[in-house]
């Protein structure tokens, strides 16, 4: 009873939410847990996340997107959308928030040598190439605003381009025992910060 008020408490307290989230997993924290994912989602739908981004580190994704494509009639009236070094597929297509992007085993370092081999392949001039250009080549065009890293202080290298700027949160809580308290008390954390955008 004292936990369900107090999370009433910190939910109502989220006036100055993220728009962009991205949460990142180990391949061990997915495994375990993989049905939190659909957890997150619906705690992310109570405070109007614009759109919620999971990155599974891994070399071997097939495992992985198996067990997650065995709850994809659970993930209710969100848009899921599931990038893999495979391809990109809907899990799930519906139009309420937050619109959510699974990613299994992309890496940051890859998406950006994709990026230049494509402008290459364009045979564009490099005095032609700038930031707006290699942007608008990249895989993913969120810019999260917040980076939720549960268990360690370890980041990957996913999205290192979009992320360059984004505030990071790393809680002590493993994946499997993230509770709704722990995700809204980061987004409280993340409403104290003053964003310096690199400044």
């Amino acid at each position: 009873m004292i936990r369900y008020i107090y999370e009433r408490v910190l939910i109502r307290g989220c006036v100055d939410v993220p728009g962009h989230i991205c949460i990142m997993l180990s391949e061990d924290e997915a495994r375990r847990a993989p049905e939190k994912i659909i957890q997150v989602i619906n705690w992310s739908g109570e405070c109007g996340l614009k759109s919620l981004i999971f990155h599974i580190d891994t070399d071997n994704p097939d495992p992985l997107i198996s067990e997650i494509t065995r709850f994809k009639d659970s993930f209710g009236p969100v848009r899921v959308t599931l990038y893999s070094p495979g391809g990109v597929s809907v899990l799930h297509d519906g139009s309420q928030i937050p619109d959510t992007i699974i990613a299994v085993g992309m890496s940051g370092r890859e998406e950006i040598v994709r990026s230049v081999r494509e402008i290459a392949e364009k045979g564009i001039a490099p005095d032609e190439i700038d930031e707006k250009m290699l942007e608008s080549h990249l895989t993913f065009h969120y810019e999260p605003d917040f980076v939720i890293k549960t268990g360690d202080n370890h980041l990957m290298d996913f999205m290192i381009w979009q992320s360059v700027y984004s505030e990071l949160f790393f809680t002590d809580v493993n994946w499997q025992t993230f509770r709704k308290i722990d995700f809204f008390r980061a987004i409280r954390d993340y409403q104290l910060r003053k964003r310096r955008y690199g400044r």
